[in-house]
């Protein structure tokens, strides 16, 4: 009774040891990874939680999966290989706002992918794969291109059958990564670089030698900056067909001549949306602050934030 007690007892704790490892790969990063099957679909990936699909339909209708985690865009779009309607869309991405191009794998069994730094300032890992039935594409969206997100969204896609061998390359280049990290920044600074010299007056006390004739003090009277017009920023196409909501939150610089000095991205979006609404800003129509009735420049923060109804 008592080795049998023992030999149980045994098995709980080296059940146990053996579990750990599998729990820690599950919450790598800070998140919880969940292994993922998707009815109708050839391939199975492992995926934060919060990835979601967008409708399963059995038929030849193209399908897609998102999700978005600590500012990365993940995207798994499943096409008809006649119709390839996502898969284009994908490409012409591709072409336009990454000078890059991505050819549609022309059997089963082949793959395609390209990384990029697009004009808005992100990177962009997209991988396509062709199968018996269905065409694939993979895309991941961020900031940088050292990503561990991104890197282990792509890279724990898994395929059946006869593309079992098919995975992503990853791709390890650190000088293009300091690239990349050039590129964005600079990216971040063009959209504030029209910005405009701004002077005023100013008032205040010192001490030092020398006389003066004696300043009577007068009462301060504060007008805040009125906002008479804020143009809503238009959706671009490109966030449309990735389905892309959120909010962009802009500083302002409103010039004492009534015009809109600087303008500086504090949050951003992909896909042309912090473009967007940098545009709009710049159309802001405002009566300026004064002091004492005097024109005073002031900033102020502006936020625009994008919804698909």
């Amino acid at each position: 009774m008592l080795k049998s007690a023992l030999t149980f007892l045994c098995l709980i704790v080296m059940f146990g040891v053996l579990s750990i490892p599998n729990v820690n790969a599950q919450q790598a990063d800070g998140l919880v990874w969940q292994l993922r099957h998707f009815q109708f679909e050839e391939f199975t990936l492992e995926a934060p939680f919060g990835f979601e699909d967008e409708g399963q339909k059995k038929d030849d209708s193209d399908r897609r999966y998102v999700g978005t985690v600590n500012g990365i865009y993940l995207y798994a779009f499943s096409d008809s290989p006649t119709k390839q309607k996502q898969f284009k869309f994908v490409s012409g991405f591709t072409r336009d706002a990454g000078n890059s191009s991505l050819d549609a794998p022309a059997t089963a069994g082949q793959d395609a992918q390209v990384e990029f730094l697009d004009r808005y300032g992100y990177y962009n890992r997209i991988w396509a794969v062709r199968t018996q039935n269905r065409i694939y594409t993979f895309q991941t969206v961020s900031t940088s291109k050292e990503n561990g997100i991104a890197n282990k969204f792509l890279s724990g896609i898994k395929f059946r059958g006869v593309e079992a061998n098919i995975s992503y390359k990853l791709v390890n280049d650190n000088s293009s990564q300091e690239n990349a990290n050039i590129e964005v920044g600079t990216k971040n600074e063009q959209l504030a670089s029209n910005s405009k010299p701004t002077s005023g007056n100013g008032i205040g006390a010192g001490n030092g030698p020398g006389d003066a004739a004696a300043i009577p003090k007068s009462v301060v009277k504060f007008v805040p900056v009125k906002i008479l017009d804020k143009p809503s920023p238009p959706y671009t196409n490109y966030a449309r067909f990735y389905n892309l909501e959120g909010s962009v939150l802009l500083r302002l610089t409103l010039l004492a001549n009534g015009e809109v000095g600087s303008v500086t991205p504090i949050t951003t979006l992909p896909f042309g949306l912090t473009e967007s609404a940098v545009q709009a800003a710049r159309k802001v129509r405002f009566e300026a602050s004064t002091l004492d009735g005097i024109p005073r420049p002031v900033t102020k923060s502006f936020l625009y934030s994008f919804r698909i109804y």
